[in-house]
């Protein structure tokens, strides 16, 4: 057997087994016999109360000693700053071991 075979009879399998559900529903179902059940109906406020922002506590944001933006330090192997890896790579320090893309 070969994938064209093999699709084919998947395809026909397929149609087949959604054929039978098709003609299964449409037999169960007889356009006078419609039931009513009946179900439950929950009704959801969707109003909130307001809030008051007068009670809200704001706090005081305390600025570090530095303005720039720090991760912490790197633990990352020839992990360097990007000021020293530009000097190294003008005093052409760096030594590539991978294709850089």
């Amino acid at each position: 057997m070969n994938w064209t075979t093999f699709i084919i009879y998947l395809f026909g399998a397929y149609f087949l087994y959604y054929l039978i559900n098709v003609a299964l529903d449409l037999l169960s179902f007889a356009p006078g016999e419609a039931q009513h059940e009946s179900f439950p109906v929950y009704l959801i406020d969707t109003e909130q109360e307001p809030i008051d922002a007068s009670m809200i506590i704001e706090e005081e944001f305390a600025a570090e000693e530095s303005s720039t933006l720090c991760s912490g330090e790197l633990d990352a192997p020839g992990a360097l700053l990007v000021s020293r890896l530009i000097t190294q790579g003008q005093a052409e320090a760096i030594e590539y071991t991978k294709t850089v893309i």
